[in-house]
């Protein structure tokens, strides 16, 4: 393994205090090259401005909410070092909607996309035939099991918190349990007759999920989820 300070001296990445009322949560960014940060679209989160290298950003959102930051370059040099250790290799773009995604960055940037390939069906943005990053439709096992989600849980997998459903429910005529019945009943209904499979994603017992999936079945009768 060779010495780890041949790369220190070169810039890689900068780095911020997330501050103000309107900054993101700390975590990183992913900032694209642009070559007028204002002619180019999406949901304008932060405005454009500039920092002390002349160089202007602005945070914004894509179609489905997903932040990044524009960059237009400054005076100083940028962060340019690749294909070297400790180096940024790639990025990935994790969607729920491919299509959206994909229509959507190339229109506002110049970027075209590979063919789905392998089994998850990723592809591949390009510049002049060059890969820059990457589009995966979300995998199924990644998705959260949960009906409510916030992008935090959404990432860990784990539920939202009670204080957190009060807030969300108050002053609704719908309830979190009257969701979780009709979200049971749907999924019996698109999966057929399977109340172990009801019995597992919801955790119910043997015979709540078989009145959940008698409930769907077909009846000439109407059957109600007590």
């Amino acid at each position: 393994m060779g010495p780890k300070s041949q790369w220190v001296s070169a810039p890689v990445a900068p780095i911020g205090a997330a501050s103000g009322e309107d900054a993101p949560a700390p975590g990183w960014v992913l900032h694209v090259g642009v070559d007028e940060v204002a002619a180019v679209g999406g949901s304008v989160l932060l405005p454009p401005s500039p920092d002390s290298t002349g160089a202007v950003t602005a945070l914004v959102a894509d179609s489905a909410g997903t932040r990044f930051s524009l960059r237009e370059a400054g005076d100083a040099a940028e962060p340019g070092r690749s294909d070297q250790p400790s180096t940024f290799a790639w990025a990935e773009l994790i969607t729920d909607d491919a299509q959206v995604s994909a229509a959507f960055y190339s229109s506002v940037l110049v970027w075209t996309l590979t063919a789905p390939e392998g089994p998850l069906g990723r592809r591949a943005r390009q510049i002049d035939g060059v890969s820059v990053c990457g589009l995966l439709p979300r995998p199924a096992a990644m998705a959260s099991p949960y009906l409510v989600r916030t992008q935090q849980t959404a990432k860990r997998k784990s539920p939202v918190s009670d204080f957190w459903l009060k807030r969300l429910f108050k002053g609704l005529p719908a309830t979190a349990d009257s969701l979780r019945q009709d979200r049971a009943l749907e999924e019996a209904t698109a999966a057929g007759p399977d109340p172990l499979r009801i019995a597992t994603m919801f955790n119910l017992s043997a015979q709540a999920s078989l009145r959940y999936t008698y409930a769907a079945g077909p009846s000439d009768t109407e059957t109600t989820i007590g």
